[in-house]
């Protein structure tokens, strides 16, 4: 699954044999100079996920036979993480040829919806079209899970902020979806404009 993202966003992709005090551990020393590690769902994967200064997808095996992923589903909220995430998205479901929705946060100030408003010219500008918009009421996780199970989605795409409690936004997402779960870290080289269609 890691070989189809790479593949898709046309970045290089290398596998590495660590030895460590625990499995967690040997993967994070092999993080440095790496702008992606990809972990199966599980403790192990967890415990990277919480610990790694990259993007991490927690990866699962699609419940269909179509190429990864068939969609995708980008969280959004009023946070330039969850800019880049939209920006992400948008980048793998066009190569990918998927469609891709948005879920917004139950917040509907004018941060919020100005947020909301950019994301989706984001990802129109990247896709060519405009995403199907879910307007969730409620918290965070509960209305992430919902869109997803809702969507048949593969790919669930969310960025994540350092610290309490947004760190358990994207840890709790990575534990309770049903698909894989590709959690964006700020500074990410794959929102660059060099990986842009």
């Amino acid at each position: 699954m890691g070989t189809q993202v790479a593949s898709a966003l046309k970045v290089r992709c290398s596998t590495h044999i660590a030895e460590a005090v625990d499995e967690p551990t040997g993967v994070l020393q092999s993080c440095p100079g790496h702008d992606l590690v990809v972990v199966p769902a599980g403790e192990t994967g967890l415990k990277v996920l919480s610990r790694a200064e990259v993007t991490v997808l927690v990866a699962r095996a699609p419940s269909t036979a179509q190429p990864f992923p068939d969609s995708v589903l980008v969280a959004v909220d009023a946070t330039a993480e969850a800019s880049l995430a939209a920006r992400v998205g948008a980048q793998i479901a066009v190569r990918r040829g998927a469609p891709i929705a948005l879920v917004a946060t139950p917040e509907h100030d004018a941060s919020h919806q100005h947020a909301l408003q950019d994301a989706l010219g984001s990802v129109e500008e990247i896709t060519g079209t405009r995403p199907l918009v879910l307007d969730e009421h409620r918290g965070p996780v509960p209305s992430i899970l919902c869109a997803a199970a809702e969507l048949e989605a593969s790919l669930i795409v969310l960025g994540r902020r350092p610290g309490h409690p947004m760190t358990r936004v994207s840890t709790e997402v990575a534990t309770s979806a049903e698909c894989s779960v590709l959690v964006v870290r700020p500074g990410s080289p794959l929102s660059s404009p060099a990986t842009s269609p």
